[in-house]
C-alpha cells in the first residue's frame, strides 16, 4: 500500500476523520469562490487581504482564552458546538446570497470574522484531541492521513468549483456564490453528525470537576494562571520556543501570497477563474503525495524536518518569480507542494506528543494566535512591495523571508537534536 491507514482502525479517530473530510470538501469548494467573489466585486486584490485581516483578528483577541477553554471543557462538545455554529453562519450567508448575488464587502468581512471566532475554538480542540483518539505510534500517521485527505478533498473541491460552479458562473452568475455557500453549510451539519459520535474528551486535569461546576467566567485569577502555564510550556520546550518565531517570520512572508496569486493571475494569465484553479491544483496534488510519504517515514528530529521544508519552500517561491510561462508556474507550485508537508506534519505531531494533554489547547491556541497576528502585517506589507518591485520582486522577497527564517533554529543544538517522543533512539532523521 502506498500509504498507511492504520489510524483508521481506531473508531473514534475514523469518525472525526470522516466528519472532517466532508466538511473540508465544502470548505474547498467555498474558499476559492469566496475570494474570487471579493476580488470580482472590488476589482482590487488588496480587498482580499482586508477580508484576511478580519479572519485573523479573532485569533488574536480570543485565541488565548479559547486555549484555556479547550484545556478545561470537554473537547467533543466544543467541536460539536463549533460545527453547528459554522453551519448557522454559512447557511445564513447563503440566504443573504440568494437575495443579493453580489454581496457587499462588509458582509463578507463579517462572515469571515464570525467563522474565525468559531475556528479559534475548533482548531485547537481538534488538534488536542488526536493523541486521545489514537496510540502514540499512530499519531504521525493520523496527521499525515489527515493532511493527505485534506489535499485530496481540496482537489475535488477545486474541481467542483472550476467545472460545475465555473459553468454555473457562465450560465447564471446569480447562483454562483449562493451554491458554494449552501454546500459548505450542509457539510458542516454532516460533520457535526460524526463529531457527535466521539467519546467524551475531557482534558486530563484534576480541576475539571470544579470548572464544570463554576465555569471560568468570573474566575480571572485562574484564567491568568492558565495563560501563564501555557506561555511557560512554550518557553520550556526546546523545539516549540524556536519553531514559534520561525512560524511568525514565515507567516509574514506568505500572508499576502494569495494577493500575489490574484495579481499574477490577472496580469500574466488573463484573470480567468480556471487558471487560478489550476494554479491551486498544481500545489495541492503534490502536497497530498508528500503527506503520504511523511506518514510512512520515521520522524526522529522534527526540528530538522521543519528547517528542511522551510528552506526548500523558500527556494521554490523564488523560482516562481522566474516562471512567467504558465507551465513553469504550475511546475513551481508542484515543487512547493512537495516540500510543505515536510515542515507541517512532523511539527504538528511533536506538538501533540510532547505537550501534556492539559496544556495542548493553550499551546495550540498560542500557535494559532501568533500566526494569525502576523497575517495582517504580511498583508499590509505586500501591497507597497507589489507596487514598488512588482510581482517578480515580491515573490523573491517572500522566498528569501521563508528561507531566511531557518536561521532562527539552525544554530540551536537543542532544536536540531530534540527527538520526537516515541521515536526509536537508533534511528536518524
Amino acid at each position: 500500500m502506498v500509504f498507511s491507514t492504520s489510524a483508521l482502525r481506531h473508531k473514534s479517530f475514523r469518525d472525526l476523520w470522516i466528519g472532517q473530510t466532508i466538511s473540508q470538501l465544502g470548505d474547498s469548494t467555498y474558499y476559492l469562490v469566496f475570494l474570487f467573489v471579493v476580488d470580482h466585486i472590488t476589482k482590487n486584490p488588496m480587498m482580499v487581504g482586508l477580508v484576511g485581516m478580519f479572519s485573523a483578528i479573532p485569533f488574536v483577541i480570543f485565541g488565548p482564552f479559547a486555549g484555556v477553554l479547550v484545556d478545561r471543557v470537554d473537547r467533543r462538545k466544543l467541536m460539536l458546538g463549533s460545527e453547528l455554529w459554522s453551519a448557522t453562519i454559512t447557511l445564513g450567508l447563503a440566504v443573504y446570497a440568494w437575495f443579493r448575488p453580489e454581496p457587499e464587502v462588509w458582509v463578507m468581512c463579517a462572515a469571515a470574522f464570525l467563522m474565525s471566532i468559531v475556528n479559534t475554538v475548533f482548531f485547537p480542540a481538534r488538534s488536542a484531541s488526536i493523541p486521545r483518539l489514537v496510540p502514540t505510534e499512530d499519531v504521525v500517521k493520523a496527521n499525515a492521513l489527515s493532511e493527505a485527505t485534506r489535499q485530496v478533498v481540496s482537489m475535488l473541491g477545486i474541481g467542483i468549483s472550476a467545472v460545475a460552479l465555473g459553468a454555473l458562473y457562465k450560465i447564471n452568475p446569480d447562483y454562483f456564490f449562493f451554491s458554494a455557500v449552501l454546500v459548505n453549510g450542509l457539510t458542516f451539519l454532516a460533520s457535526a453528525f460524526f463529531v457527535r459520535k466521539l467519546p467524551e474528551l475531557l482534558p486530563l486535569r484534576e480541576e475539571i470537576e470544579e470548572v464544570e461546576a463554576t465555569g471560568f467566567k468570573g474566575n480571572w485569577e485562574r484564567v491568568k494562571k492558565d495563560l501563564r502555564e501555557g506561555i511557560r510550556a512554550i518557553l520550556d520546550d526546546p523545539v516549540v520556543r524556536r519553531a514559534l518565531p520561525i512560524n511568525m517570520i514565515s507567516t509574514i512572508g506568505v500572508a499576502g501570497f494569495f494577493v500575489v496569486y490574484l495579481a499574477l493571475n490577472r496580469e500574466w494569465y488573463g484573470g480567468g477563474y480556471n487558471t487560478l484553479a489550476w494554479i491551486e491544483f498544481s500545489f495541492i496534488f503534490p502536497t497530498m503525495l508528500a503527506s503520504l510519504y511523511v506518514g510512512r517515514a520515521t520522524v526522529v528530529h522534527p526540528g530538522r524536518w521543519l528547517l528542511l521544508g522551510q528552506f526548500l519552500i523558500g527556494l521554490t517561491v523564488v523560482l516562481m518569480a522566474f516562471s512567467k510561462p504558465f507551465w513553469m508556474m504550475l511546475l513551481a507550485n508542484v515543487l512547493c507542494g512537495l516540500t510543505l508537508p515536510l515542515m507541517i506534519i512532523p511539527l504538528q505531531s511533536y506538538l501533540q506528543l510532547a505537550i501534556p494533554d492539559q496544556l495542548r489547547g493553550r499551546v495550540n491556541s498560542a500557535w494559532l494566535m501568533i500566526s494569525q497576528a502576523m497575517n495582517p502585517v504580511g498583508v499590509v506589507l505586500v501591497g507597497p512591495i507589489l507596487a514598488w518591485v512588482g510581482i517578480e520582486g515580491t515573490l523573491i522577497a517572500m522566498g528569501l523571508i521563508l528561507s531566511g527564517a531557518c536561521l532562527v533554529g539552525v544554530f540551536s543544538q537543542s532544536f536540531m537534536n530534540t527527538r520526537m517522543p516515541g521515536a526509536e533512539s537508533s534511528q536518524a532523521a
